[in-house]
């Protein structure tokens, strides 16, 4: 069962919806996550379509992630540009162009990232859609992240389209906020393709 939010206390009970989150997707059957991971990625093609993005930045998704392992591979054959993170040190990420698996090597946290040159998140500005990383969001899109906030950071003043890939009990959920969490616009999950209510920051 996943904790109700704190409004006392959002940064302990983000912690402790993370840990629920978490032990959620590790209790996935491989099978269920195979069949969500096809039907979420069904779903980025109809939104690739449906917006004409070219230009997209995404990330590279971990064993139990939605998306799964084809993730990458899928975007860069349907799109003419694709950009995958790399973490610096205080949580900032910066962004470099992938061209194949070849070129991948581990990074900071031993996530794949791309070979250099590597640009700061103002590029995003000049992108059509960014698919960004979560482990549960709100209706509004308010997601809930790792922790470290690099996203927060990497969006913070930017208006290209956001998109979240969750599974299906991750979304809509009743999450803890804090003033520096970023909304996303779009949430895919295996049965559907959502627009949230709004991109917002919250004041």
């Amino acid at each position: 069962m996943v904790m109700q939010p704190d409004s006392a206390n959002p940064a302990a009970q983000k912690s402790q919806q993370r840990a629920d989150f978490s032990a959620r997707r590790k209790a996935m059957s491989p099978a269920d996550r195979d069949t969500a991971n096809r039907a979420i990625l069904a779903y980025v093609e109809q939104l690739l379509h449906s917006t004409q993005a070219q230009r997209v930045a995404a990330y590279v998704p971990g064993a139990l992630e939605p998306g799964g392992p084809e993730l990458v591979e899928f975007l860069h054959q349907r799109c003419a540009e694709l950009w995958l993170p790399c973490c610096l040190p205080k949580g900032v990420l910066q962004w470099g162009q992938y061209a194949s698996p070849a070129t991948l090597r581990p990074g900071r946290y031993n996530i794949p990232e791309p070979p250099a040159p590597y640009y700061p998140s103002s590029i995003l500005e000049e992108l059509d859609l960014i698919f960004v990383p979560a482990l549960a969001a709100s209706a509004k899109g308010i997601r809930l992240g790792k922790g470290a906030g690099f996203y927060d950071r990497a969006l913070e003043g930017i208006t290209t389209a956001t998109a979240l890939l969750l599974f299906q009990h991750e979304y809509p959920q009743d999450i803890a906020t804090e003033a520096h969490d970023a909304g996303c616009d779009w949430t895919i999950t295996p049965d559907k393709l959502w627009p949230n209510e709004c991109r917002i920051f919250l004041p």
